[in-house]
């Protein structure tokens, strides 16, 4: 009986909470999936986004480091010599000849990934043997040495643990995308027929708007968590580096449009807020403090309030990312609504 009111009371109607909370989920759903297939399951820009990485000096140092440690791995005579390979190998890795091999790489291991091969590697073809007559040109005392190694597979993901499992999955993620588009039409309808369904569709706007804002800032607060969680496995500044650089360009764009979504939400529901009764979304604002300070709320409040506490010690600069993009989000509603009012009268 009391929560019926309560849904009443705010103008949703208890039939248009689940419906909105449906499309929230519908949304992020689709939304991640649509942007895995433009930016990841997408063979060119696949191929692109990896080739972008080398304008990065640490993962191209990576790049050099894992092509020089190939050679020395498969023949540990050499290592008397591999300061001499180490530069050889940056010098060979900053040439456009290396860009275009590089590119056949990545797109040799997104098809392999993603049309579920038995074998994954990320083979940069001939540099392997190019740094090899490199080596023997300085040194060719090395030749018969070297006849047999082959340095030109910098990854190979064919093993087990995380970094096999993924690869099991792939196939299935790309062919669970086909339904990103779908699942945005779905969440659209949804929150259509939340609207519909609500006694007063104005207020029920506005709570629509204030969803789909929601679920894109809930977006950014995912994407930026995993982004930390990922880099706090890595205990030196290169991996950091290295690491954060190839997050940023098959990821970053993501939490861009997350960020764009939110604010997408966030503007248009101060825009229909500015259409309500002068205080009507400070009352809204008083009935959900109203709601949140009830006898059934004050635990879990409390629980998460000690969570939060735990966050911010743990995570601090993550923290303090959200907080800015929280503020951010509250100072565009704020502005957008003032902008709003002075148009309307």
């Amino acid at each position: 009986m009391h929560a019926p009111q309560l849904a009443h009371g705010s103008g949703l109607g208890i039939r248009a909470l689940p419906l909105m909370a449906v499309a929230a989920i519908c949304l992020a759903v689709g939304g991640v999936a649509v942007y895995a297939r433009t930016a990841i399951f997408d063979e060119d820009a696949f191929t692109q986004r990896a080739v972008g990485t080398l304008a990065s000096d640490e993962v191209d140092d990576e790049v050099a480091d894992r092509l020089s440690g190939r050679l020395v791995e498969q023949m540990p005579g050499l290592l008397q010599f591999r300061p001499m390979v180490e530069y050889e190998a940056r010098h060979m890795t900053a040439s456009p000849e290396f860009s275009a091999e590089f590119a056949g790489a990545a797109r040799g291991l997104q098809r392999s990934l993603f049309e579920g091969y038995r074998l994954a590697s990320f083979d940069v073809g001939s540099a392997g043997a190019r740094l090899k007559a490199t080596v023997i040109e300085r040194e060719p005392r090395l030749r018969r040495p070297l006849a047999r190694v082959d340095a030109s597979d910098l990854m190979d993901l064919a093993g087990g643990g995380v970094e096999g499992k993924l690869r099991r999955l792939a196939p299935s993620a790309r062919r669970a995308a086909v339904w990103g588009f779908p699942g945005l039409a779905l969440a659209v309808l949804l929150l259509a027929a939340g609207v519909l369904a609500a006694p007063d569709r104005r207020r029920a706007l506005h709570a629509a708007a204030l969803v789909v804002g929601a679920t894109g800032g809930a977006l950014v607060v995912v994407c930026s968590a995993a982004r930390a969680f990922t880099l706090a496995m890595f205990d030196t500044s290169h991996g950091d580096a290295v690491v954060g650089t190839i997050w940023d360009a098959f990821l970053g764009d993501l939490r861009l449009w997350s960020l764009a979504l939110a604010a997408a939400g966030v503007a248009f529901a101060a825009c229909v807020a500015a259409t309500l009764p002068a205080g009507e979304p400070g009352r809204l604002l008083a009935s959900a403090r109203a709601r949140l300070s009830g006898e059934r709320l004050r635990g879990p409040i409390a629980v998460a309030l000690l969570a939060l506490a735990v966050l911010v010690l743990a995570a601090r600069e993550l923290v303090v990312d959200l907080v800015v993009v929280g503020l951010a989000g509250a100072l565009l509603y704020r502005g957008v609504h003032q902008l709003a009012r002075l148009a309307l009268r």
